[in-house]
């Protein structure tokens, strides 16, 4: 797939302008010049191809020859509360995500959590959001949300959502679900991960989340790292549920 721009500004009658690292990357990096054709999205789900007119030292101003609005988004919206890992493994949980198609990654705050995701993490997290857009061909962007401890997940919640959290059978007695029964299940449209920290989330945690209404399912017999829990419940349930 060729280079994909993102626009911050929004398109203007069939002009559409690119700023700052966008623009000096479409411009210095790969050496644009006016005429080259280009793909744009805005990160709303609409996909536009257009001509390059100007480039000026900090913008490329363009003509929007032609919008797409291709449905490229699965049709099951699978939300991810996870504890963070860290380092290149939370980088490569966040990029595998967006491009499974997930819709959004709640941060998730748990007594054995290890890192904090200040506004700063947050924000570092949505551009690993927009660069794996770019690469993957996604058109809306996966959200990135502030954090939430399981109190305030429970809260946000709403009821059409189908709440799963990730616990094996071996510590604990909450008759979960095997993974294969949960694929085979009646779930909504709407389905919301939790996946706990390295060391897994309480006893006393995943009995306040089942009482609350969310499904246990026990991911097997081997320890999955957090990331590999994550992106393996959300691939499973994307492409079984459609």
């Amino acid at each position: 797939m060729s280079e994909r721009y993102f626009l911050t500004e929004p398109v203007h009658d069939n002009r559409a302008m690119l700023t700052d690292d966008e623009a000096y990357h479409l411009a210095k990096v790969m050496r644009a010049k006016v005429g080259d054709e280009v793909s744009l999205f805005d990160g709303s789900g609409v996909e536009f191809s257009a001509k390059i007119e100007k480039i000026g030292k900090n913008r490329v101003i363009l003509e929007v020859c032609e919008s797409r609005t291709p449905n490229v988004e699965p049709l099951t919206e699978v939300t991810v509360a996870v504890a963070l890992p860290k380092g290149d493994r939370q980088k490569w949980m966040i990029e595998k995500l967006t491009e499974l198609g997930c819709r959004r990654v709640i941060p998730l705050q748990t007594e054995r959590s290890v890192i904090h995701a200040s506004p700063r993490v947050v924000e570092r997290l949505q551009r690993q959001v927009l660069e794996a857009s770019k690469q993957s061909g996604r058109l809306t962007l996966m959200e990135v949300t502030q954090e939430m401890s399981l109190g305030q997940l429970n809260e946000w919640r709403t009821d059409d959502f189908s709440p799963v959290i990730a616990h094996p059978v071996s510590d604990g007695d909450f008759s979960q679900y095997s993974a294969s029964r949960l694929l085979t299940s009646p779930l909504a449209s709407k389905i919301l991960i939790t996946i706990g920290p390295v060391g897994g989330l309480t006893y006393e945690e995943v009995q306040q989340a089942v009482h609350w209404g969310f499904l246990p399912v026990d991911l097997g017999p081997r320890l999955f790292r957090v990331e590999t829990a994550a992106i393996a419940l959300t691939a499973s349930l994307i492409f079984a549920k459609g």
